[in-house]
């Protein structure tokens, strides 16, 4: 259920709320202060519907999961949300849920083993319970239900997509689905050849999308929360959220109202920065903006890993970069603590190794021995030249010549709408170019990235890796879908469900742009393949193996260099103590037994933490 995963590198979404729903502006009469936070702004007529892209709702505030990942690299590691507890089963394909008895919707109704249901199915017709593979849905009684996997599938990732669901209510949504909405589903799993099994998956395919059309297009009349807040009204300046009185949790809740101001342009949120005019924001602020907001009365700012980081990728079935020597050479080349430094000094962090995870989750998957054999590709211009040399390139002048006595160029892609990444490429490019490689920064948008990433037209590109502590979403980045491997299974797809297909960058169509060996050599090892260590991941249960296979892509990663590592990214922002206190803070007990996370502000209020001054 990977629809929303309270992760720290979403929290500025999570806890946004925004303008335009056309409903009038309440005045407070709550007693104390509000909590202030600031949000960004929605199209008109947005609807209170998780299921819509320009949702209203709010994970965390509004709306709440079964339960929220500490993300640690302790899998198993949540704290209870509508769950009061779970359990997984031996082999990890089920998954028995029971609610807490006090679990109640912002109407006075209890939140119920149908509500979970419902959702599952709004999940699956939307394609995210599909994607994850969610077999069946087993209600056990009122408050207590049971998810299984198909068949044919397992995955360590299935407690996560099952416990961070978003649940929502079956009185609200329950009407969108048809009574035969599960033989639907089961309909659409078939991955068989008989032809008029096929027919009944392609029917019920389509019927699911028409049914899905419906959910992600309904606006509720109202919004019914199972969260410690409840939308009251929406306006072009702000949104104003009231405490909910039937949240399992309310005497946590030091406030009675949220207010969320928008904003439309970074200059607003470095202004509420500057002056603590709000209470707490997440965000990455410029290192002048930062130096006048710490001067700001009752401002602390806040550095949490978020468990991402920013990678410069190669595409290998581009030469030169199919060539080791090329890809540790520029390794050497790139003073990468400079690059941190300079391009993104606030909110991230230099990486010390260049291994596919973050470094905090490096120390906690490999020993100290393995990371202390692991390559850190400091600044070495002799390194590269030697490692070029052996490889056939000779230096005529100042520049690099292929073996082939073609000059060397090169063009490094990056995303022109973020600033940092703009200076990270210019950077970059000074120490090709010093070192003997004319070469040129191109800006794109994201999106226009990622096209050209898939369409494999890109040598040199800057990427989004890491993706939290769980080893599968970090290692899928590199050796998933844009390496060419993809799990063929799901609907309307022939071929035996739980394969792990393979296409090279060279077939026609291939969306592999990374292009990396299906196999490597691994002293101690062996022969490795990647592709189907990383698929492993997600589908055996034993922590053991889990560990061992993380460490061998570890190694792979730095010994092969698919990417390098420029920096590991931080989720920062600012509270400020006027107002509020005991914010869990990047030195707090409870910050360091979470790994770093920082989820929105309502999850730490169901925790017990940040009380009023008054």
């Amino acid at each position: 259920m990977k629809r929303v995963v309270l992760a720290a590198s979403a929290s500025v979404l999570l806890l946004s709320a925004v303008a335009g729903c056309g409903t009038t502006a309440k005045t407070s009469t709550t007693a104390g202060p509000p909590f202030v936070t600031i949000g960004t702004i929605m199209p008109p007529g947005a609807p209170m519907n998780i299921f819509s892209a320009s949702s209203l709702e709010r994970p965390g505030m509004d709306i709440m999961p079964l339960a929220v990942s500490k993300n640690s690299a302790d899998l198993s590691a949540f704290y209870p949300a509508l769950a009061s507890r779970w359990k997984l089963s031996n082999n990890g394909r089920t998954v028995t849920v029971w609610l807490r008895p006090n679990a109640r919707w912002s109407n006075g109704q209890p939140v119920t083993s149908a509500d979970v249901v419902t959702t599952s199915a709004c999940d699956d017709a939307v394609g995210v319970m599909q994607a994850d593979g969610l077999g069946s849905v087993r209600v056990l009684g009122p408050k207590e239900v049971q998810m299984t996997l198909t068949p044919e599938r397992t995955s360590t990732t299935f407690l996560l997509d099952v416990l961070s669901s978003d649940i929502v209510p079956k009185q609200v949504f329950g009407a969108l689905l048809p009574a035969n909405i599960w033989s639907l589903i089961h309909a659409t799993q078939y991955t068989g050849t008989n032809p008029s099994l096929s027919k009944q998956a392609q029917t019920a395919t389509t019927q699911l999308t028409s049914i899905a059309d419906k959910i992600t297009a309904f606006a509720p009349a109202h919004d019914l929360s199972s969260g410690p807040f409840v939308i009251q009204a929406v306006n072009p300046g702000e949104v104003i959220m009231r405490k909910n009185p039937d949240f399992f949790a309310a005497q946590n809740v030091p406030v009675n109202e949220v207010v969320v101001r928008n904003y439309t342009g970074s200059e607003e949120v470095w202004n509420y920065a500057i002056s603590g005019q709000v209470d707490e924001l997440t965000g990455n602020l410029p290192v002048n903006i930062y130096n006048q907001a710490k001067k700001t009365p009752g401002n602390v700012f806040y550095k949490v890993p978020a468990y991402t980081m920013t990678s410069l990728i190669f595409n290998e079935h581009v030469y030169p970069y199919n060539l080791l020597a090329v890809r540790q050479a520029l390794a050497y080349i790139i003073n990468r603590q400079a690059v941190q430094h300079v391009a993104n000094p606030v909110s991230a962090s230099p990486s010390q190794w260049t291994d596919g995870m973050v470094d905090a989750a490096t120390r906690q998957w490999l020993t100290s021995t393995q990371i202390a054999a692991l390559k850190k590709y400091s600044l070495n211009v002799a390194k590269a030249t030697s490692l070029l040399s052996h490889a056939g390139f000779k230096k005529v002048g100042q520049q690099w010549m292929l073996p082939d006595g073609k000059p060397w160029t090169a063009t490094l892609t990056t995303v022109s709408q973020f600033s940092s990444w703009m200076a990270m490429a210019q950077i970059v490019r000074s120490a090709m170019v010093k070192f003997g490689i004319p070469t040129k920064a191109v800006g794109m948008t994201f999106a226009q990235e990622l096209q050209a990433q898939s369409a494999g037209s890109l040598p040199l590109s800057f990427w989004i890796d890491g993706q939290g502590p769980n080893p599968y979403f970090a290692y899928n980045r590199i050796y998933g879908a844009p390496d060419g491997y993809v799990m063929k299974a799901g609907r309307l797809v022939h071929i035996p469900a739980g394969q792990l297909v393979h296409s090279s960058a060279a077939t026609p169509a291939a969306t592999n742009w990374v292009d990396f060996p299906t196999t490597v050599p691994l002293s101690g090892y062996g022969t490795v393949n990647p592709g189907q260590l990383t698929r492993q991941l997600d589908q055996v249960t034993n922590p053991a193996v889990i560990r061992r296979d993380t460490q061998i892509l570890a190694m792979v990663t730095n010994r092969y260099v698919p990417q390098i590592t420029m920096w590991n990214v931080n989720l920062t922002g600012w509270v400020n103590t006027k107002h509020f206190t005991d914010y869990p803070l990047s030195n707090h007990a409870l910050m360091l037994a979470t790994e770093g996370y920082y989820p929105p502000i309502g999850i730490w209020m169901m925790l017990h933490y940040i009380r009023s001054r008054s």
